[in-house]
């Protein structure tokens, strides 16, 4: 593998993840903004590493990045969403899963989670 190879660095970063060695994940995508430090790909599985080990304005600041450089990539404002919904900022949960659900409607994440939003909001019958 040539060291600048992106799509094979995103390829093995995204298998760090599924296997969930997420040190691997960092270190890839570390590489991976050495060489393309715009890049979404590696902004949003750099966020998704620092969410799950629970450095939640790291991971806010990657997502953020994503944003930057395409306000319309996959399931970034729905990641977003869950950070605020586990901060209990309901509203701002609430207008990422919107955003997510204005650019892809069948977005799973964002259509179940409107659930707990309209729950926390008193309206049964929408959740």
């Amino acid at each position: 593998m040539q060291p600048d190879d992106l799509p094979t660095l995103n390829i093995l970063g995204q298998g760090y993840w599924r296997i969930r060695q997420y040190s691997g994940v960092t270190r890839v995508f570390d590489r991976i903004m050495a060489i393309n430090p715009g890049s979404p790909e590696a902004h949003f599985m750099m966020g998704l590493a620092d969410d799950i080990e629970y450095k939640k304005r790291d991971a806010y600041r990657e997502f953020q990045a994503v944003l930057a450089a395409d306000p319309r990539y996959p399931s970034v404002h729905s990641s977003l969403g869950l950070i605020d919904w586990r901060e209990n900022k309901f509203e701002d949960a609430e207008h990422e899963f919107r955003q997510e659900l204005q650019n892809y409607p069948s977005d799973p994440i964002s259509n179940y989670m409107m659930g707990p939003v309209f729950l926390e909001k008193n309206k049964s019958g929408e959740a």
